[in-house]
């Protein structure tokens, strides 16, 4: 079984904040960035693009962050009882950025591992072996599609780079016009190779990144709700609370006092 130990995610740390692990971890770790990030990994140094994975083997010295702007990740410890890794058998390296194709998709299930890391509930070690589990495989499947056709489109490097600026920065006005200009196509052309790309379309990913980002303040921060949706891009409170519902089945006020209780109920 895999046993989660502690993880995050969409954790921010200022310029030149370095996290250090000098004698490595006990435990795996599994790092996937959502800025530029510079490795040291065991004396080797490596510049990454955001989208990049790193999965750290034990005792293993490391550290990392961004000497050019804000640090984003999400990260996960976690272990094996009784069963040996399928690192082997998945084809995944450790200790060697990997720079992936959409690391939303593996956002959302470490999402739902943090989330229910801290619930209560009767199968939640259960629960977590099969989420972990289905990461790992989610991640194989992406470092070895070689012969993805996606990957080979002319755009997909601009695509990736274009998404994750919309999820750094959903607060910014994100128009299907400022896109085009961004990728140098047509608007036709662009919304149809974004959603064969990322099986969404372009405006929806913006919801999405700006619900995102409200999310983490809600949990993270006292600001009020109007200050919350002003600073994830919405011009009206009522617009932003709205749409968080639509895509939360809660408003943001009811998310907020549902996370903060099951906090409250876990400490």
């Amino acid at each position: 079984m895999i046993k989660v130990n502690i993880g995050g995610c969409n954790n921010h740390h200022p310029q030149n904040f370095v996290v250090r692990h000098v004698e490595g971890s006990k435990d795996y770790l599994l790092i996937i960035t959502k800025t530029e990030t510079s490795f040291s990994i065991d004396g080797e140094k490596y510049e990454t693009p955001p989208g990049t994975m790193v999965l750290f083997d034990k005792n293993v010295p490391s550290n990392y962050g961004n000497n050019s702007g804000e640090y984003i990740n999400d990260w996960l410890h976690f272990d094996f009882e009784g069963e040996e890794p399928p690192f082997d058998k998945l084809k995944i390296v450790l200790n060697k950025p990997v720079i992936l194709n959409d690391i939303t998709s593996l956002a959302l299930i470490l999402n739902l591992i943090i989330t229910e890391m801290h619930s209560k509930s009767t199968y939640k070690e259960d629960v977590l072996d099969h989420y972990v589990k289905i990461l790992l495989y989610r991640l194989s499947e992406q470092i070895h599609n070689k012969n993805d056709s996606i990957k080979s489109h002319p755009l997909y490097q601009k695509l990736v780079e274009l998404r994750t600026k919309i999820y750094n920065n959903p607060q910014e006005k994100w128009t299907i016009d400022r896109m085009c200009r961004e990728l140098k196509a047509s608007a036709s052309y662009v919304q149809h190779v974004y959603k064969h790309t990322f099986q969404t379309s372009c405006m929806k990913d913006v919801i999405n990144a700006r619900i995102e980002q409200a999310k983490f303040y809600l949990l993270q921060s006292v600001l009020c709700i109007s200050s919350i949706a002003e600073n994830c891009g919405y011009d009206s409170e009522i617009h932003f609370s709205r749409q968080f519902k639509q895509f939360t089945g809660m408003s943001p006020r009811e998310y907020r006092e549902n996370m903060i209780a099951r906090k409250e109920q876990n400490s």
